[in-house]
C-alpha cells in the first residue's frame, strides 16, 4: 500500500461515501493527506456519492466546522462530546450531536444568562434589552425552554467585557453575531431538512425492497403448497387479512430473495401457513355463530315483547343467558353449511317460559347459596323463595353498590357487560355473558339485610316470610312511607321513602354509621283488602263503607289488625334517624 502513490488513491477516493472517507481519516496513513487544507474537494466529491436527497444536492459544510468533523455529524452517531454514547438528536443550531448527560453538562438555559454576567456588562444587555437568543443559537424544547451552549455564553460574556470601554468595536461584535447567527441558522435549515427527506426516501426504498421480497415469497408459497392440501391456502389467508405476511420476520426484509434463504424459511412459513389456515376457519366459524346468536336475540327480545308478561317472572335474564342454554345451542351450534333462520326457533315458543324460567330458577340458586342460614329451623335453607323475601340484598363487588334485590342484581350491569371467555366473538356482539360467570362479582349483604330486617321488624313484619311483592304491593298506594330524619328534600321537607327505597338510601348515604329506628305511636288500624290504614276505629268504618259498600267488616273476606296483633302495626308510619354514632365499615 506504501507503493501506491496518492494519485491512484485519489482516484479511489471518489467512489467512496462520506463515511468511509472518514473512517479512513482515522488510519494514520491517509490522515494528512485526507485532512489536508487544499483536500476539502475530496469530501465534495465524495457528497455527491450520497443518493437518497430530494431537496437538492448535499449541503455544504457548515462554517466552523471540518470536513471530517461535518462528516461524523452527519453519518455517525457519535456524541461530539464524549464520543462513546450512541446520541441520535442532532441539534443542528450548534452542529452537533449530544447524549442526554452531555446535553445537561453543556447546555443552560437561557433564564440563568442574565445571573451569569457580571456586572457592569450585564447592565449593557439590561439597557439596550438584548435577549441572547439575538446573537447565539439555540435549542428550544417542547415546553418553550430555550436553552444555549455553556461555552459560547463564557466566550460572548468574555468578548463583551473586554469591549465595555469601546463603544464602537461593541457594537460591531453585537453586529457581527447577529449576522453569523443568520448565517448559521439558514444552514442548519438546510441540512436538517435534507436529513429529514433523505430519511424519507430511504423509508421509501425500504418498503419498496419489502414488497418486492414479499411478493417473490407469496409466488414461491405458493406454487410449493399447489399440490397440497393446502393449495390455494395462501390466496385465501390474503383475502381474509391483506397484510397478513406482510409483516412477518421473514418476510418483512429490505433483502431480495435469495434460493438459499428461501431453503431455510420454507418449513417455516408452512407450519405459518396451517396455524393461520385454523385461524381463518375459526374466524368464520365465528362470524357464523354470531350471526345466529343475533337472530336468536331477537328472538328473545320478541317473546318478552309478547308472552313475557304472562310468565309473571321474577326477572328476565340476559340474552346471553338464554342463548347459552342446552336447548338454543342445539340451534346455535347446527352444521355451518346450514343457513340458521328464525323459523328454525320458532318450534321452541310453546316451551320457551319453561327454558326461561330454567334460566331464572339458577340464578336464584345461585343467589340463595349466598345467603346465611335462616333463623327459623323449619325454614328450608335451600329454597329459593328466600331470594324473594325483604332482607335478602345483595352487594356488588365491581362498583361496590349494595342492598340490591333478586331483581335488582339479576339485571346488574357489572354482572354482565365482562366477555364470556369461552366464546369472546358471540359476548363482544351481545354485549354481555353469562350472569356472574366467575361467581366473584356478588356477595350477600349482611349490612344492607340487617337494616331492612330491623325496619320490618319495626313494621311488625316477619322478615323471613315478608316478600318483595308483599311490601310492594302495601307500599304502592303510598300508605306505607318512612322517613329519613338526617336528609331533607330541596323544599325543606323530609325525605318520604317506602321500605326498599329506604334501604337503598341508607346504602347510599350513610352507610359509614350506625342508625337507629325510632318508635311510632302504637294503634293503628289497617284494611287487608286495600292496604289502608287509619289512626282510628272510626275513620276504618267509614273507610270501608266508602270504598266497599255492602261489606261486612268481620265477615272474613277483610279484618281489622288492631295493635295488640303483630300485623296491626304494619302500617304505622315508622321514623328513621340516621344518628352519627361510630362508624360500621362491614357488609
Amino acid at each position: 500500500m506504501d507503493l501506491l502513490p496518492f494519485d491512484i488513491w485519489d482516484e479511489v477516493f471518489k467512489y467512496l461515501h462520506p463515511l468511509d472517507l472518514y473512517n479512513l481519516s482515522g488510519v494514520k496513513y491517509f490522515r494528512s493527506y485526507i485532512t489536508r487544507t487544499d483536500g476539502s474537494y475530496l469530501w465534495r466529491r465524495a457528497r455527491l456519492n450520497v443518493k437518497g436527497f430530494r431537496t437538492g444536492p448535499f449541503p455544504d459544510c457548515p462554517p466552523g466546522l471540518t470536513e471530517a468533523q461535518y462528516a461524523r455529524l452527519m453519518f455517525t452517531s457519535l456524541c461530539s462530546f464524549c464520543s462513546r454514547s450512541r446520541a441520535q438528536n442532532i441539534y443542528w443550531t450548534f452542529f452537533i450531536r449530544s447524549c442526554k448527560d452531555c446535553f445537561k453538562k453543556h447546555f443552560v438555559s437561557c433564564s440563568k444568562f442574565l445571573g451569569m454576567i457580571p456586572e457592569p456588562a450585564r447592565s449593557i444587555f439590561k439597557n439596550q434589552r438584548i435577549e441572547p437568543t439575538e446573537l447565539l443559537p439555540y435549542y428550544e424544547q417542547g415546553d418553550q425552554t430555550k436553552y444555549l451552549m455553556t461555552s459560547d455564553m463564557v466566550r460572548l460574556i468574555r468578548e463583551v467585557i473586554e469591549r465595555l470601554n469601546t463603544p464602537r468595536e461593541l457594537d460591531y461584535l453585537l453586529q457581527s453575531k447577529r449576522y453569523k447567527l443568520k448565517e448559521a441558522l439558514t444552514v442548519a435549515a438546510q441540512c436538517s431538512q435534507w436529513v429529514q427527506s433523505s430519511v424519507e426516501h430511504r423509508g421509501d426504498e425500504v418498503e419498496a425492497l419489502c414488497a418486492q421480497r414479499c411478493g417473490q415469497i407469496l409466488y414461491a408459497l405458493s406454487n410449493r403448497l399447489r399440490n397440497t392440501e393446502l393449495n390455494g391456502e395462501v390466496e385465501r389467508l390474503l383475502q381474509w387479512k391483506s397484510d397478513l405476511f406482510q409483516y412477518h420476520p421473514l418476510i418483512n426484509k429490505p433483502q431480495a430473495l435469495s434460493n438459499r434463504s428461501w431453503g431455510n424459511m420454507e418449513s417455516t412459513l408452512i407450519a405459518f401457513v396451517r396455524e393461520q389456515q385454523a385461524l381463518r376457519v375459526k374466524d368464520v366459524k365465528d362470524k357464523i355463530i354470531v350471526s345466529r346468536f343475533l337472530i336468536a336475540a331477537r328472538f328473545y327480545a320478541y317473546w318478552i315483547t309478547t308472552r313475557g308478561a304472562q310468565a309473571r317472572l321474577v326477572f328476565h335474564p340476559s340474552t346471553m343467558d338464554v342463548c347459552m342454554t342446552e336447548d338454543l345451542l342445539k340451534i346455535l351450534y347446527l352444521p355451518l353449511h346450514i343457513q340458521v333462520k328464525g323459523a328454525h326457533f320458532t318450534p321452541l315458543g310453546p316451551y320457551f317460559t319453561r327454558i326461561v324460567e330454567g334460566v331464572t330458577h339458577g340464578i336464584m340458586e345461585r343467589l340463595c347459596r349466598l345467603m346465611p342460614p335462616p333463623q327459623n329451623p323449619r325454614t328450608n335453607p335451600h329454597d329459593i323463595r328466600r331470594t324473594l323475601t325483604l332482607t335478602a340484598l345483595f352487594y356488588c363487588v365491581h362498583c361496590k353498590l349494595g342492598g340490591m334485590d333478586v331483581r335488582d342484581v339479576a339485571e346488574h350491569s357489572c354482572l354482565l357487560d365482562i366477555r364470556h371467555p369461552d366464546n369472546p366473538a358471540v359476548c363482544k356482539v351481545l354485549g354481555h355473558r353469562p350472569w356472574n360467570h366467575d361467581n366473584k362479582g356478588v356477595i350477600f349483604h349482611h349490612w344492607a339485610s340487617d337494616a331492612c330486617r330491623r325496619i320490618a321488624e319495626a313494621c311488625g313484619l316477619d322478615s323471613e316470610a315478608t316478600t318483595l311483592d308483599y311490601i310492594c304491593q302495601i307500599s304502592a298506594p303510598g300508605n306505607l312511607l318512612l322517613t329519613c330524619d338526617a336528609c331533607v328534600s330541596d323544599s325543606g321537607e323530609r325525605l318520604e321513602m317506602t321500605p326498599a327505597a329506604m334501604v337503598k338510601h341508607l346504602c347510599a348515604a350513610h352507610r359509614d354509621f350506625t342508625w337507629n329506628i325510632l318508635e311510632f305511636p302504637p294503634k293503628y288500624w289497617y284494611c287487608t283488602e286495600c292496604k289502608h290504614w287509619e289512626k282510628t276505629l272510626d275513620k276504618l268504618n267509614r273507610h270501608v263503607a266508602q270504598q266497599h259498600p255492602g261489606r261486612l267488616i268481620d265477615n272474613g273476606l277483610r279484618r281489622l289488625l288492631d295493635s295488640e296483633n303483630m300485623l296491626g302495626r304494619i302500617l304505622s308510619p315508622p321514623v328513621v334517624t340516621v344518628r352519627r354514632i361510630s362508624r360500621a365499615n362491614r357488609y
